[in-house]
């Protein structure tokens, strides 16, 4: 058995300790991969919602654009039917 002052927390010797060295390594590794993929995915979510807050405002400009053009079409039609009616 291991005694409490021995460095190896897990009371394994040898090809054990190794096992267990190299257990550790592996979840640090999937934790650090896993952390940076989870970092990329908020990125690209980030990314995602920039691109849809400049769509939407694209989109709510054409709108704009193009009631303001309606009006204007409409303006010219009610000149246009004066015109009509005056002759």
């Amino acid at each position: 058995m291991s005694d409490i002052g021995d460095s190896n927390p897990y009371g394994v010797v040898g090809a054990e300790d190794d096992n267990v060295k190299q257990l550790n390594s592996l979840l640090e590794q999937l934790r650090d991969e896993t952390e940076k993929a989870l970092q990329d995915l908020r990125d690209q979510e980030a990314k995602r919602i920039e691109d849809y807050t400049a769509n939407v405002k694209t989109l709510t400009e054409i709108v704009a654009k193009i009631d303001d053009e309606t009006d204007e079409v409409r303006a010219h039609k009610l000149t246009m039917d004066s015109c009509m009616d005056t002759e």
